[in-house]
């Protein structure tokens, strides 16, 4: 949204923040990644060219989120129970997209556990959870997995005794 309007104040107001923690959470994340997204000036941020390939990339990866989600909400009601495991990071993201599903799906529940990445990849590996999603830098051997969606980030599953979530969403990994 900040790469789209260049303020903050425009993505505070869609996102229900304040500018502080969607700077803090910018800040955060391009120490995570080693890079600087936005070029700041005293009236606004100026998207860089790494931000704005960064920025292609997350859109897509987004837009294929919600594509899997839309298909799973046109083949009806599900029920069922989903553990999921979110880094912090992302939980402003995933969170109301996540409860729009729940709320067009009143058979689903949900348990979302915040982690961070390695501690995400542990639950998954545990069968803790069914789902991690995350920056994930590597991933430890042993884990067999699909990419679902991925990017810089990625949305990832344990394919022990799951099935296959592209089947439902109709998304190529």
């Amino acid at each position: 949204i900040v790469a789209r309007n260049g303020t903050l104040q425009v993505a505070a107001a869609r996102l229900n923040l304040t500018a502080s923690a969607i700077s803090t959470q910018i800040k955060r994340l391009e120490e995570l990644l080693g890079v600087e997204l936005f070029r700041r000036t005293p009236s606004k941020l100026i998207i860089t060219p790494t931000g704005e390939r960064f920025a292609a990339d997350v859109t897509q990866l987004l837009d294929m989120a919600e594509r899997a989600l839309g298909r799973l909400q046109e083949q009806g009601s599900h029920s069922g129970h989903v553990n999921i495991s979110l880094g912090g990071d992302y939980a402003w993201l995933f969170m109301p997209k996540i409860n729009s599903f729940l709320a067009q799906h009143p058979k689903m529940t949900t348990t979302i556990k915040m982690h961070r990445a390695t501690e995400s990849m542990t639950a998954l590996q545990r069968g803790q959870a069914d789902f991690s999603i995350g920056a994930f830098l590597r991933r430890p051997k042993g884990l067999r997995f699909r990419s679902v969606a991925s990017s810089t980030m990625s949305i990832i599953f344990n394919e022990r005794d799951r099935p296959d979530p592209t089947a439902l969403s109709g998304a190529a990994g």
